[in-house]
């Protein structure tokens, strides 16, 4: 693959928006079979762990079936294996489970962060994270260009402020 280097932060934001256009259905779901849990406050946490926990599944789908992730594909960023072959669903599973558990820390919000920080040192550090190392990985950047750049802060625009008038509006504030 051309354009190797390291970008995590693209890294990032590419795997931010694939877990919000996730969050989408799963949130149009539970608003319509179950709007009592939806709307209880204490749940916000816990609806954040099993949507990361079902991106691991989606994730693993998509890189298996297109080789990419939306979030990936905007971004333009390459996922590949080392050896050319087509990268399987159990490889993609068994990377999926190592960034969600070694990366995200499994979405609980204060081992989120500390695992996020430790994975970008160690990307930062040696050029590539562990998970794409184990699974002999290798990931490509090219430059992303300024229609892309603005479809991304668009579309972080546009879910912010929708999911702060759904909160707003569950909340009884509007």
């Amino acid at each position: 693959l051309a354009g190797t280097q390291v970008r995590p932060w693209v890294r990032y934001w590419a795997r931010t928006l694939d877990i919000c256009l996730l969050t989408i259905p799963i949130g149009l779901l539970l608003g319509i079979f179950a709007p009592l849990f939806v709307m209880q406050k204490n749940n916000d946490a816990l609806l954040g762990i099993v949507a990361l926990f079902l991106y691991v599944f989606v994730e693993a789908l998509l890189l298996s079936s297109f080789g990419t992730t939306p979030g990936k594909w905007l971004f333009k960023i390459q996922l590949a294996h080392a050896s050319g072959n087509p990268i399987s669903y159990s490889q993609a599973l068994t990377r999926a489970i190592k960034v969600w558990w070694r990366g995200l820390g499994i979405g609980f919000p204060i081992v989120g962060l500390i695992t996020n920080v430790v994975a970008y040192e160690r990307l930062k550090r040696y050029g590539i994270t562990s998970w794409d190392r184990e699974g002999n990985f290798v990931v490509a950047h090219e430059k992303i260009g300024t229609a892309r750049i603005l479809v991304a802060i668009a579309f972080f625009i546009i879910f912010f402020v929708v999911f702060s008038i759904v909160k707003m509006s569950e909340r009884g504030a509007i």
